[in-house]
């Protein structure tokens, strides 16, 4: 109930941070989706740092793309 809250920081599959000192209430697990400066990202694998007086988090994630591009015609662009 009383649980502290769990410092995350978020990098991408190239090691660059994308959010850091970011605290949630749970642990994020693998598989699991993250929304991300108006992106959606998959976690990828999860780090835990213990070896420090305060315990951190790494979540490995990657950006989901689109899997359907929309295209629409010419006439309906301008409306």
């Amino acid at each position: 109930m009383f649980r502290k809250k769990v410092k995350i920081r978020f990098i991408d599959t190239n090691w660059v941070i994308i959010k850091d000192n970011f605290f949630m209430k749970t642990t994020p697990r693998k598989d699991e989706l993250v929304y991300i400066n108006d992106t959606y990202y998959e976690i990828v694998n999860i780090l835990h740092d213990i070896s420090g007086k305060d315990e951190s988090t790494i979540a490995i994630i990657k950006k989901l793309e689109p899997k359907v591009k929309i295209k629409l015609p010419d006439n309906q662009l301008n409306r």
